[in-house]
């Protein structure tokens, strides 16, 4: 699966990570780390050195496709 352009938001949408040059093979996984380092092909970073990405009281995430269609969103809520 092409992930190129894919993206992931945070509630706030203030955060934003874009996946760039990322295939994904037939049973094949990728996970996104939010911190930095090396992306590789099974691993990629979101390095936001500005602020946290996710609030510690709860937040959503949103993964949208490369046209802006949401594909899923998760809510948590924090202690």
């Amino acid at each position: 699966m092409d992930l190129n352009g894919w993206t992931v938001a945070d509630e706030s949408a203030s955060h934003r990570y874009t996946f760039r040059n990322l295939i994904v093979q037939p049973g094949a996984s990728v996970t996104l780390y939010t911190g930095c380092g090396t992306d590789t092909d099974t691993d990629r970073y979101w390095c936001n050195t500005g602020s946290a990405v996710w609030n510690n009281t709860g937040d959503t995430v949103f993964l949208r496709d490369p046209n802006g269609n949401l594909v899923i969103s998760e809510t948590y809520t924090g202690n």
